[in-house]
């Protein structure tokens, strides 16, 4: 039974994130900011809008972020953990601890717990 369920569950998330629709810009170039023809509060509007479309990602975005991202963030977390444990005697030899504690623990950390909710394509080296 339990082994059903979890077919189920990988099955949906697969399909899920598979069907996620695709971020991708519009060909357009942004609007110029220097742009004299337009007035200071149209700018500022302008300016507002731009900032409230970039914090307010789609509904389908937050529940895909909160019930499959971010579970399989902190399993990565998890297994960059475990792993640098592992290769930490290799680590210390090469004086690469740092790089190691960057791309196996800082960056899925980040992923997992420092992005806004719903931002799926959030650059991790940032």
């Amino acid at each position: 039974m339990k082994r059903t369920i979890t077919c189920i569950i990988l099955l949906l998330s697969f399909i899920l994130v598979h069907s996620a629709p695709a971020l991708a810009q519009n060909g357009s170039p942004p609007p110029s900011p220097f742009n004299h023809s337009q007035t200071l509060s149209e700018r500022h509007t302008m300016l507002h809008d731009t900032i409230l479309e970039e914090e307010a990602p789609p509904g389908e975005f937050v529940l895909l972020d909160a019930l499959v991202m971010r579970p399989l963030g902190l399993a990565a977390l998890g297994v960059g953990l475990a792993g640098s444990i592992v290769i930490l005697p290799f680590t210390a030899f090469t004086d690469s601890g740092s790089i190691v504690g960057e791309s196996l623990i800082k960056k899925p950390f980040d992923y997992t717990f420092r992005r806004q909710l719903g931002d799926i394509d959030m650059q991790v080296n940032r």
